[in-house]
């Protein structure tokens, strides 16, 4: 009896996973030791100059399971000391990113905000060096959305914070909206950095792969970009089959998947003022190996070329009035702009319309000469705007 070729396809994670652990065994390391040395190697060729960082792995129950989340905490010197305080930052990466990603702002964001608090970078549950609990999401966006929002809450309680900055990149502003709308005595501000899933769905009916190749090609536009183009057009093309972008690096092995397709990302996507480029390199190939587990939910929330299946904007409009939301995109972002600009504009009318004196606070920036990873290409700029907009509810 023939096997259906997506259910080969489905196997290729979890056959590549174990044959690469035996390697590893074999090797004398496992993929968690090589990740946890390679995300001290980006911390510590950030400037750590006045702060103090460290890494922990807080231990929660989930869905009556014992689990993990894995952050990396930093503060300035002065502030390690601090038991309550008022309003720690978290931030929460998005897809194929770890805690460690925040490198290049991570010192800046603590000393900014020592007033307020330290500053956390955490590992999604199922990512990086958090648990990897065997998970499939399936295809409804909300129980995707409970997995991310329902960990955050598990660890808030364990670390006893009361109150706090959020700030999410991409596909974690699925997770961390969803955290707003049903925690939002828990937020002081909501800063969403280039999210994915906020504009309406501008395509009706079907969306192929072919038109999702040609959407992910838009932020590689330049003649030299073929590798990016390739890799993108390859994803997107084999997104129906349920195969992410971790599957294709793992099965192609540490020559090919990190050597041709991570390396040769990194390389072309960063100039050379973003300084250890070759470690973040290491480190983005180190997370996408491990066991198979949350990088399942970009197929549940969404569809080919970045397009959401339930989009934000309306759930956006509803939230908590008090609390201050923040945009940041690039200048050649991935994600569209346009979805937050016409968000704030319906806001600022309908404050005008119902005469509200302090109805809620929102503001779109945008970030020159950077693209989607706005935080590793600028990061003073990035952490002026979010320092700044999270002092407004000091």
């Amino acid at each position: 009896m023939a096997v259906p070729r997506t259910r080969l396809l489905s196997a290729l994670p979890v056959a590549s996973y174990h044959l690469r652990n035996m390697i590893s065994l074999l090797s004398g390391s496992t993929w968690a030791q090589q990740l946890c040395k390679a995300e001290k190697a980006l911390l510590e060729s950030a400037d750590l100059s006045g702060v103090s960082c460290t890494t922990a792995d807080t231990p929660i129950t989930f869905k009556g399971q014992a689990q993990s989340i894995h952050s990396v905490y930093m503060a300035c010197d002065h502030t390690v000391s601090t038991v309550h305080p008022e309003a720690p930052m978290v931030l929460m990466h998005g897809f194929g990113q770890g805690a460690a990603s925040w490198w290049r702002c991570l010192p800046g964001l603590a000393r900014g905000h020592a007033s307020q608090g330290p500053v956390f970078a955490l590992d999604w549950l199922g990512v990086g060096l958090s648990s990897r609990p065997d998970w499939t999401p399936g295809e409804c966006p909300k129980a995707a959305e409970e997995w991310f929002v329902e960990s955050l809450e598990k660890w808030r309680k364990k670390q006893g914070i009361e109150r706090m900055h959020l700030v999410a990149h991409s596909l974690s502003a699925f997770g961390a909206v969803g955290y707003a709308e049903k925690y939002p005595e828990r937020l002081e501000t909501l800063v969403l950095a280039s999210p994915a899933g906020v504009p309406r769905l501008r395509i009706p009916g079907q969306i192929s792969s072919s038109a999702a190749s040609d959407t992910l090609a838009i932020a590689f536009d330049r003649k030299d970009a073929w590798p990016e183009r390739l890799f993108f057009a390859l994803t997107a093309r084999i997104w129906e089959a349920g195969i992410s972008p971790h599957a294709i690096v793992r099965a192609a092995g540490e020559a090919i998947g990190k050597g041709v397709f991570i390396d040769t990302y990194v390389m072309r996507r960063f100039n050379e003022t973003v300084p250890s480029r070759a470690l973040y390199a290491e480190y983005m190939y180190r997370t996408f190996l491990g066991p198979v587990s949350a990088e399942r939910a970009l197929f549940s929330f969404l569809l080919p070329g970045n397009l959401a299946k339930a989009p934000l904007c309306e759930r956006i409009m509803r939230l908590d009035p008090t609390l201050p939301l923040a945009f940041i995109y690039g200048e050649s972002d991935l994600m569209d702009i346009h979805g937050a600009l016409e968000l704030k504009a319906a806001i600022d009318s309908k404050k005008r319309l119902e005469k509200e004196a302090c109805g809620r606070n929102v503001s779109v920036s945008k970030i020159e000469n950077c693209t989607h990873q706005i935080f590793m290409e600028q990061p003073e700029v990035f952490n002026s705007i979010v320092l700044g907009f999270c002092k407004l509810r000091k």
